[in-house]
């Protein structure tokens, strides 16, 4: 926990840390703020974070997606990792884009 802590507040000394590679020693919380943290950095899916992500979180980021917070995130990566209700919320806001 104190390692993400560090890396959450960009200290320095955990800037080259291989996060993946830590991935599996963390509790899930700790995996799903990183997670978050790279794609507010980024803007980007860090596929490879996926897998050690709650469902739950990938919930949020779905519900983020579609209220405009991330409009230049790319969703389509996410569709395996979603659970059956996300994927149908992506599926209607995607509908319902279209005919606008």
């Amino acid at each position: 926990h104190e390692i993400v802590d560090k890396i959450l507040s960009d200290d320095p000394d955990f800037k080259d840390v291989d996060v993946v590679a830590i991935m599996p020693f963390l509790e899930d919380e700790d995996c799903d703020k990183i997670f978050i943290k790279k794609i507010q950095e980024d803007d980007e899916i860090a596929l490879e974070l996926v897998n050690f992500v709650s469902e739950e979180c990938l919930s949020l980021l779905v519900d983020a997606y579609i209220e405009g917070k991330y409009p230049n995130l790319n969703v389509d990566k996410l569709y395996p990792f979603l659970d059956g209700d996300d994927v149908k919320k992506l599926f209607y806001f995607e509908l319902r884009k279209a005919k606008k």
